[in-house]
């Protein structure tokens, strides 16, 4: 039973927050290489704990690690439709990519940790791949259509 807990803990504070970190990595990395001026990555809510630059990358850590992340990219001359639309699918795109390589692992022996980091970086992948929007907020895969058939209007 301790093992368990312990198990959970890890997972809590440890690779859930990795994961969320993960995910917005996703967004990021492909805005640096569309030349973005800046980047954020904030993991967690609540007061802010750490705050770290990297050239023109920026990331926090918040006091509430678990509980949620969001990237922020910004250009002076605003990001194209695809650029935006690859930069929106990249977060679900590295959190299944994630998930395949701990799923590849797994054909030998892994923590029970380790195995619920894969199902959460799956989970994160399927749930944002998914279009839905609630309350002003959307969804990767919301926004990666929208996008691009926003894109097609303007080359149709």
């Amino acid at each position: 039973m301790m093992i368990l807990i312990r198990e959970l803990l890890v997972f809590i504070f440890f690779a859930a927050p990795l994961g969320l970190f993960i995910h917005e990595c996703g967004h990021v990395i492909p805005a640096l290489c569309f030349r973005s001026d800046f980047s954020l990555i904030s993991v967690g809510s609540g007061r802010e704990i750490m705050k770290v630059r990297i050239g023109k990358l920026h990331f926090q850590c918040r006091l509430i690690l678990f509980h949620g992340a969001y990237s922020l990219n910004e250009r002076n001359e605003k990001f194209s439709l695809r650029e935006r639309a690859i930069i929106s699918i990249c977060g679900p795109v590295m959190n299944a990519a994630g998930a395949a390589v701990l799923w590849m692992s797994s054909l030998v022996h892994i923590s029970f940790s380790v195995y619920l980091f894969g199902l959460f970086n799956l989970y994160l992948a399927l749930v944002n791949l998914v279009p839905f929007r609630i309350k002003g907020k959307s969804s990767d895969g919301y926004r990666f259509i929208q996008l691009i058939c926003k894109s097609n209007e303007d080359t149709g």
